[in-house]
C-alpha cells in the first residue's frame, strides 16, 4: 500500500491531527494531576519533612552522628517519620530555623522567650534528670578573683545567649546578684566544656559552666581540680520540648508528645534518653510556665 506523502496530505488535517494528539496529551496529564496517588507526581508542591532540631551546648554530647542516627531511628520504629537533626553552633541552628522552619525543637530554656518573639511557639515536655526539671550553672576561675565585682575588667567564658549574650546573662544567670556586664569581656565557645577548658589552660580569667562537667574534665586535664567556684546560678529549666505552631499539625504534635512520654518506658527509649541526657519527659505546670516567660 502506498502512502501520500506529506506534501499530498491536506493541510488541514495535518492541523487536525496536531490538536487531536495535543488534547490527548492534556487530558491524560490532567487524569495524572487529578487522580495519581501520593508519591507517584514529581516531587514539585510536596509538603517538606517533619523535622526537630536539638540544641543543648550544657550537656556533654559526645557523639552528635550517633545521637542523630538513634533518635531518628527511634522515632521512625515508634510511627513518627520525624528527621532528628542536633547542633553544636547556635549561630547554626538559629540559621537553620529561619531557612528549614522545623515542626518540633528542643531548645535552651532561655531561648524559648526568645524565639517566641519571632514565631507563635506551644510548649510540649520538660525533660527530667536525677529526677528533677531544672538544674544550675556555676562560675568557675582559676585567678585570684574572690567576689563577682573582682570581674570587672576580666574575660569570661561561656556558650552563647544569642545576639545579647550579656543581657540575657544578666537576666538569667546573674539576676539574683549585680553585675556590671559592660565591664567584662564575654567570649563565646560552642559547648559548656569548651568554656572549661579556656580556663583551665588560663586563657580566659572564669566561665560559666554546669558543675558536673567539671568532674568529667578532672579525668583528664589534672588543671581543673584548682578551679573554684565563686558564684552558683538560680534554677534553670532544661531544655523543653516545643512546636512551631506554624508548621506542626495538630496531629503531629500530639503523636510526637506521647511517643517522648513513654520514651522512658521501654529499653531502646531509656537509650536515647541517656544519650540526650535525660531520664525522662513530663508535662509542664503553672510553674514552668511561669518560669518561661
Amino acid at each position: 500500500m502506498i502512502r501520500p506523502t506529506a506534501s499530498e496530505v491536506p493541510r488541514g488535517d495535518a492541523q487536525g491531527e496536531r490538536w487531536k494528539r495535543r488534547g490527548l496529551y492534556f487530558f491524560f496529564m490532567f487524569l495524572l494531576l487529578g487522580f495519581a496517588p501520593s508519591g507517584v507526581l514529581p516531587t514539585w508542591g510536596i509538603e517538606k519533612p517533619t523535622t526537630m532540631f536539638f540544641y543543648n551546648p550544657d550537656a556533654n554530647l559526645k557523639d552528635i552522628s550517633l545521637l542523630k542516627a538513634r533518635v531518628s531511628n527511634y522515632l521512625k520504629k515508634m510511627n513518627a517519620d520525624v528527621d532528628f537533626q542536633p547542633f553544636v553552633k547556635f549561630e547554626v541552628m538559629e540559621q537553620q530555623i529561619e531557612a528549614k522552619r522545623p515542626s518540633f525543637l528542643v531548645i535552651s530554656s532561655w531561648y524559648y522567650p526568645v524565639l517566641a518573639q519571632k514565631y507563635p511557639l506551644r510548649l510540649l515536655l520538660i525533660p527530667q534528670k536525677n529526677g528533677q526539671r531544672s538544674y544550675k550553672k556555676v562560675l568557675v576561675t582559676l585567678e585570684d578573683i574572690q567576689e563577682l565585682k573582682d570581674l570587672s575588667g576580666k574575660t569570661l567564658a561561656t556558650t552563647p545567649l544569642g545576639e545579647n549574650t550579656s543581657e540575657l546573662l544578666t537576666a538569667n544567670f546573674f539576676r539574683n546578684a549585680l553585675v556590671d556586664m559592660e565591664r567584662i569581656k564575654v567570649i563565646t565557645v560552642p559547648k559548656d566544656l569548651d568554656a572549661l577548658l579556656a580556663v583551665s589552660y588560663k586563657r580566659v580569667s572564669s566561665a560559666i559552666v554546669v558543675p558536673e562537667n567539671i568532674n568529667v574534665l578532672k579525668a583528664v586535664n589534672p588543671a581543673v581540680e584548682k578551679i573554684k567556684i565563686i558564684y552558683t546560678s538560680p534554677e534553670i529549666l532544661h531544655p523543653p520540648l516545643v512546636a512551631l505552631k506554624d508548621y506542626a499539625t495538630a496531629e503531629e504534635i500530639e503523636k510526637v508528645k506521647s511517643i517522648f512520654l513513654a520514651m522512658s518506658e521501654n529499653p531502646e527509649g531509656k537509650d536515647v534518653l541517656n544519650l540526650l541526657n535525660y531520664d525522662r519527659w513530663t508535662l509542664p505546670d503553672k510553674e514552668v510556665l511561669e518560669q518561661l516567660n
